[in-house]
């Protein structure tokens, strides 16, 4: 469909403020998550930010990736047209936990931007951490094997300590024939 990227995904997860009917006080944490780069991780967080923002809720992206594309993109912004969410930095696991303590009852809804492989434990802190693992794929060879490794990574995650953390993949490139 020619639908905006958003409103094709779980919207509801997050509208209704919890996951399997729990209500929830603090803000819903989207990770979004591949071990490969270049799949659209970035991209996907920045159209969500805007289309939830746009929808009325309050948005905060946390940047993980050493490229910092996200906070490049803030930066640019600022003072142009005005972005509808904050982005912050937050690469150090000391940043991450911060900026998630302070923002948990500001914001209804944290994006995170994660790197693009195992640096440090930025992966496996934002998935313990996460409501949602969201997933984004390119439908080609290397992405698919990458995001076998990726599904068990979260798998893991799930087995060991976080049972209610929900996954998704996200085909971020459609081909038509």
């Amino acid at each position: 469909t020619s639908q905006p990227l958003a409103k094709r995904l779980s919207w509801r997860i997050i509208c209704t403020y919890g996951i399997n009917g729990k209500m929830m006080t603090h803000a819903r944490i989207v990770a979004v998550v591949n071990l490969k780069g270049g799949v659209s991780k970035s991209t996907t967080v920045a159209a969500l930010a805007m289309e939830y923002a746009r929808r009325g809720l309050k948005v905060l992206v946390l940047d993980r990736d050493v490229q910092l594309a996200l906070r490049r993109l803030s930066d640019s912004w600022q003072g142009k047209t005005g972005i509808p969410f904050e982005v912050r930095e937050a690469r150090s696991r000391e940043a991450y936990f911060g900026h998630l303590e302070s923002a948990a009852t500001s914001f209804d809804l944290i994006l995170v931007d994660c790197p693009p492989n195992f640096e440090s434990d930025a992966i496996a802190d934002t998935l313990q951490t996460a409501d949602l693992a969201l997933i984004p794929l390119k439908p080609s060879g290397p992405d698919y094997a990458t995001t076998r490794e990726t599904k068990k990574l979260v798998k893991r995650v799930q087995e060991k300590s976080r049972p209610d953390l929900v996954a998704a993949l996200l085909i971020t490139i459609m081909i038509k024939n």
